[in-house]
């Protein structure tokens, strides 16, 4: 039934109900009348729920359409947002794991290029070692020429040279466990300004363990006391320890402040023979050194590494380091073969003052020490005192040095070093005009007005000792000292 004409029914109905009827016709016709009317609401109520349910539906299929496209829309968007990062981070530099380093594209591997540019312009008094020796950045103090002979009577030099200039390439990559790097480092020291390897090594660090293959600087040297202060001078305060060379090294961090290395490195015996002078005694009488002879000569042969330990104690700010070495220096001439036993102790201190200053010192003694420290004497080949035998022996040395460095204001410092080497010869080396005591002091002025840029100036001044001056007939009386004073000015911009 049509709820539209349901009122035309009701009226049939109560027509019908107002007509005369037997008693239970009329009570069976309200009963069916009560229960259409009650259907009818049934209905109509059923009708309302309908049409609300249609229109809600309606509305909901409305609002879902909409909300598809915005959601489609944002993916879209979000898509090429995505896309042109993905194109931006395939052309751009990232950083890497090292401060100043940048990520290889296509792999996990960080590099980072370094090194100066220096400058520098010297004034000697007396010119060490001759007039070769002026274009170093390197003082030479163990040669400076001794009062009364004619290089001391040359007087001053001038020279400038840019040969200390550095390069180098630091690579690192962080592993699941630790991470590996690499160094590449040189400068322009080697013969004819020719570029010249420093460093060449590979580094992996796990946990508190590290190991390294490669050239790297002595681990008989402290590395940040008197042999990383600052002096213009690129030789560095005499008696300090120092040198590079091939070797295999281990390293445990046992804490923060406690961390212990070993390592084997490349052996090389330096000997000075009595009878080979640095220069032709016939023409040049007054010039008596000895020539320091190596593994080139043909007459050294080693057969075993050297080895060292280190145990360094403290952090940055102050620590102090004890290092131990043992050496076998040999000599081989087919007819005449030695090996001896050589060895060196060093200790060292470093510590730096709330206002940046900071002071270090040094101490080393042991033989054959030529080749881990500065101005240091290795063996001596005798073959003067009988010539039909040869005798080879070592020399204990003793080095000394100190360093303060004060900072006047945030870029303006001075340095004060002080040095001191002192060789115990004996034997025939008594009676020859070999370093018996040689000695320096540095002090200097340097600022950095931009950053990396650092300019200075600074004063040395060196003294040498022999034990026996050599008298030549019809030459002035020559003195057993010489002493040099040096000036250098100095710029420098480091990468």
């Amino acid at each position: 039934m049509s709820i539209k004409f349901a009122p035309v029914y009701l009226l049939t109905l109560s027509f019908l109900v107002c007509q005369p009827a037997k008693a239970d016709e009329l009570s069976d016709l309200r009963v069916q009348l009560d229960k259409m009317a009650k259907k009818i609401q049934e209905i109509e109520l059923s009708n309302k729920i309908n049409k609300k349910n249609q229109k809600s539906s309606a509305d909901y299929i409305v609002r879902d359409s909409v909300f598809e496209e915005k959601l489609s829309e944002r993916i879209q968007k979000i898509e090429l947002e995505n896309n042109e990062l993905k194109i931006t981070s395939k052309n751009s530099v990232k950083s890497g794991s090292m401060p100043g380093s940048f990520l290889i594209p296509g792999t996990d591997t960080s590099l980072k290029i370094y090194g100066y540019v220096k400058v520098d312009g010297i004034y000697s008094s007396r010119a060490p070692g001759g007039d070769a020796s002026a274009s170093y950045a390197s003082s030479n103090f163990l040669a400076v020429p001794l009062k009364g002979t004619p290089i001391y009577k040359q007087g001053s030099e001038f020279a400038a040279t840019a040969r200390e200039s550095r390069f180098g390439i630091d690579t690192q990559t962080v592993l699941p466990k630790g991470k590996i790097g690499t160094r590449i480092e040189a400068d322009f020291y080697g013969s004819g300004s020719n570029f010249h390897l420093r460093k060449a090594y590979i580094d992996y660090v796990i946990g508190n363990h590290e190991f390294l293959f490669g050239q790297q600087g002595t681990i008989f040297a402290d590395g940040s006391s008197t042999d990383d202060s600052e002096t213009l001078d690129f030789g560095g305060i005499t008696g300090t320890p120092g040198g590079r060379v091939p070797m295999v090294r281990y390293a445990y961090q046992f804490s923060p402040v406690v961390k212990f290395m070993i390592a084997l490195e490349e052996p090389d015996t330096t000997y000075k023979d009595t009878s080979v002078f640095v220069s032709n005694l016939a023409s040049e009488p007054y010039n008596y050194s000895l020539k320091a002879l190596d593994s080139s000569s043909g007459n050294t042969v080693e057969r075993m590494p050297d080895a060292i330990i280190h145990l360094k104690l403290g952090d940055e700010k102050a620590h102090i380091s004890f290092r131990g070495l043992v050496t076998q220096q040999s000599y081989d001439d087919t007819v005449y073969k030695k090996r001896i036993w050589g060895y060196g102790v060093a200790h060292s201190g470093h510590y730096t003052f709330s206002n940046n200053d900071n002071i270090a010192y040094d101490v080393i003694y042991g033989n054959a020490l030529d080749g881990w420290m500065d101005a240091g004497i290795g063996a001596i080949l005798d073959t003067t005192t009988d010539p039909q035998k040869k005798n080879f022996f070592l020399q204990n040395n003793l080095g000394i040095a100190a360093s303060y460095k004060h900072m006047w204001t945030n870029s303006l410092r001075s340095t004060l070093g002080l040095g001191m080497l002192r060789t115990y010869n004996k034997g025939i080396m008594k009676s020859l005009q070999v370093n018996r005591f040689v000695r320096d002091l540095h002090i200097n002025l340097v600022e950095s007005p931009v950053k990396n840029l650092d300019v200075g100036m600074e004063y040395a001044v060196g003294e040498r000792h022999v034990e026996k001056a050599r008298q030549i007939p019809g030459l002035t009386t020559i003195s057993d000292v010489g002493v040099t004073h040096r000036f250098q000015i100095s710029a420098k911009y480091s990468f």
